[in-house]
């Protein structure tokens, strides 16, 4: 699985990649104007919209949940903070999670994990 973080803070960015480097692939972005390309072949995304201009998350937002390849969005924002998000793109979207920022980098893996149908290895192939 491929995870790509948004985010203008180092600190914040650095302590999700310490914790989820061991565990899936990770990149880390700091800059929403490159975000989209580097969000290329993720399977999901986390975007922490602090610090950056609405307008710009908005549309970064409506890009990344219409991209059919990425499987999941996870927007990290406090509730103050999600008044700029129309209902209908909250209420029509299934791919878009809207969670605390506080929530722990363990806590995000996992739910993350539950939301993202992951291939099982000892299934074998479907017939």
């Amino acid at each position: 699985m491929t995870v790509t973080a948004i985010c203008r803070e180092k600190a914040t960015l650095s302590a999700l990649g310490q914790y989820l480097q061991s565990r899936v692939s990770f990149r880390g972005v700091l800059d929403i104007e490159a975000a989209l390309g580097a969000c290329a072949g993720s399977d999901t995304v986390i975007l922490y919209p602090q610090g950056f201009l609405a307008t710009a998350v908005q549309r970064l937002l409506r890009k990344l949940i219409s991209n059919h390849t990425i499987s999941l969005v996870t927007l990290m924002c406090d509730d103050a903070e999600t008044d700029w998000l129309s209902s209908r793109l909250l209420s029509s979207e299934s791919r878009l999670v809207v969670l605390p920022a506080q929530v722990l980098p363990s806590a995000l893996l996992a739910i993350i994990q539950a939301s993202v149908l992951l291939p099982c290895s000892s299934c074998g192939p479907i017939s």
